[in-house]
Formats: structure tokens, sequence, C-alpha cells
């Protein structure tokens, strides 16, 4: 993992308890809102371990923000302070002021670009007033539609189909775009508003232009299996003959024989546990 930020690494070693205490330097950017793609001021809600023992991804709920951002929730990630790791130690509750980059589709950070709210009072009040997220979507950073949320990108500029999106497809057209999707917990990636029928969907795609992700929350749409958004957990799981399974900071979701998987959002994407009754927010393919 790569992050656009100086690190001055102090190693002392010492014998305690067979181990080795470590302290990292920091070298803050001297122009932090400028090299960042998002910057937010908000509380941890969740916080999951990464992809490898030095990584975490941190939950955020959004109080103000004022670059690169819309939602009430974010997901981040950073690296750990363990042993060995030179990284941020977050806790849930805490408030946090938050100079974020993008790499590799996700949002990214490092120590040196992460204020504690006890530390901030100069940065923010440097940053101004900011704006107050007023939906639980993203227009940058793009998290599952939930129902009824509005679309990332005009109707006007949805572009149409010849067939169903699938998975592998290579992108019809050569717009560029600036909206992210989030397609896994911690993931971020180019999302496009497309249409087929009449039925909408959100298609993410690689560099190389081949679609890996689809979704949808179009109540219209079915499943070969006959389930469509709003479709309840109960009879997902009677249909599917399959089981519920928790990626945790994303979704809930059921998968399907035809390819589809049915999720599921609670509280703040995967918080307790769904009752039978709960229903189905949108439905995915990757």
């Amino acid at each position: 993992m790569k992050y656009p930020y100086s690190l001055v690494f102090l190693f002392i070693v010492v014998t305690v308890s067979s181990e080795a205490v470590h302290a990292c330097i920091c070298e803050p950017p001297k122009r932090p809102y400028k090299i960042s793609k998002a910057v937010f001021f908000g509380s941890v809600v969740e916080i999951v371990d990464g992809k490898d023992r030095c990584s975490q991804v941190v939950k955020f709920k959004v109080e103000r923000y004022w670059k690169g951002i819309e939602s009430e929730y974010v997901s981040l990630q950073t690296p750990k302070q363990v042993m060995g790791c030179c990284g941020y130690h977050f806790q849930v509750s805490h408030r946090y002021l938050i100079y974020s980059g993008i790499e590799n589709g996700q949002l990214e950070t490092g120590p040196c670009r992460i204020l504690a709210e006890d530390t901030a009072a100069k940065s923010l009040k440097k940053l101004g007033k900011g704006r107050v997220p007023t939906e639980r979507t993203v227009s940058l950073i793009v998290t599952p539609n939930k129902a009824g949320a509005p679309k990332t990108q005009e109707a006007s500029k949805r572009f149409k189909l010849k067939s169903e999106p699938q998975l592998g497809m290579k992108l019809p057209f050569k717009r560029s775009s600036t909206d992210l999707r989030m397609t896994s917990s911690g993931s971020l990636a180019p999302a496009y508003e497309v249409e087929h029928e009449g039925l909408e969907f959100t298609i993410c795609a690689y560099k190389d232009k081949l679609v890996y992700y689809v979704d949808t929350d179009d109540p219209n749409f079915r499943t070969p299996e006959g389930i469509t958004a709003g479709e309840s957990l109960k009879n997902v799981l009677e249909i599917s003959k399959g089981e519920l399974i928790r990626e945790q900071g994303w979704a809930f979701y059921v998968r399907l024989k035809s390819g589809w998987n049915a999720a599921f959002l609670q509280g703040d994407a995967t918080e307790g546990e769904l009752s039978p009754d709960a229903k189905v927010r949108f439905l995915f393919k990757r």
C-alpha cells in the first residue's frame, strides 16, 4: 500500500518482555487540503481488520465535509498502529479530521494526515464552516444504493444499453466517471449509471473498461429466480436455499444460483442481526 506523505521511521530497539518497541515520526504535508481527494470531520463508528496485518478499514459518520464526499457514512483504509507497522490508533466514538487520498479505488490515508479532535482546532478554523451531509449515498464515494436514494448521475446522462449489463462486457462508451461505487468493504471503483429497457443499473469497470460489478435497486428488475428489491430475507433464503453472508461494513447478502446476490442493509450497513422480514435493498453481481 502506498501513501502520498512522508514518514520517518525511528526504531528504538530495547528488551522489554522480548519485544521490540518502535516509534514513528510524521512529517505532515504542507498543503494537505490541496493534495487530498476528500476532506471531512466525523466520528468513528466501526473498525475492522484490513487485507493484511498492518491495515484496517475505519468507518466514519461524517459531520462536516469540505471536499470529495457528500455522504453521511464513509469507509477509510489506513495502517494500524501495531508492532512493526507505522499507523494510527483510532477509537470508536472519537472524532477526527481526515485528509484522504484514493488508491486502487479506495479511500486511504495515513497518520500524517489524521488529526484528533483535540488537535484539529486550528485546521478546522482554516477550513471554514464546511457542509453537512444530507444523504446516506455518496457522489464521489458511492455506497450501494439505498432504496429511494438519488442516483449519482442525472437521468439525462444515463447511458442506454442494448442488452442487460453483464460481467466481463466492455463499456460501450468512452465517457470517464468522477463517481465511485463502494463494491465491497473498503473498495471503490469508477461507477456509471446505465439503463436497459427502462431498468436502471450501476456498473463499475476496470481501467481496461471491462465491467466487473453490476448492481440495481430498480423495483421492476427481477432475477431469474424471481427475486426483486423489497423481497423479504425469509423468502430469499427459501428460494435460494442459500445462507446469509455478512461482509463487514458493506452489506449482508445471499448468493443466488443465477449469479446475482440479494443484499440487505441495517443500521450503518451491517449492524446487529437481520430479522426474517428484512428487505432486499439492492441486487448485485461481481
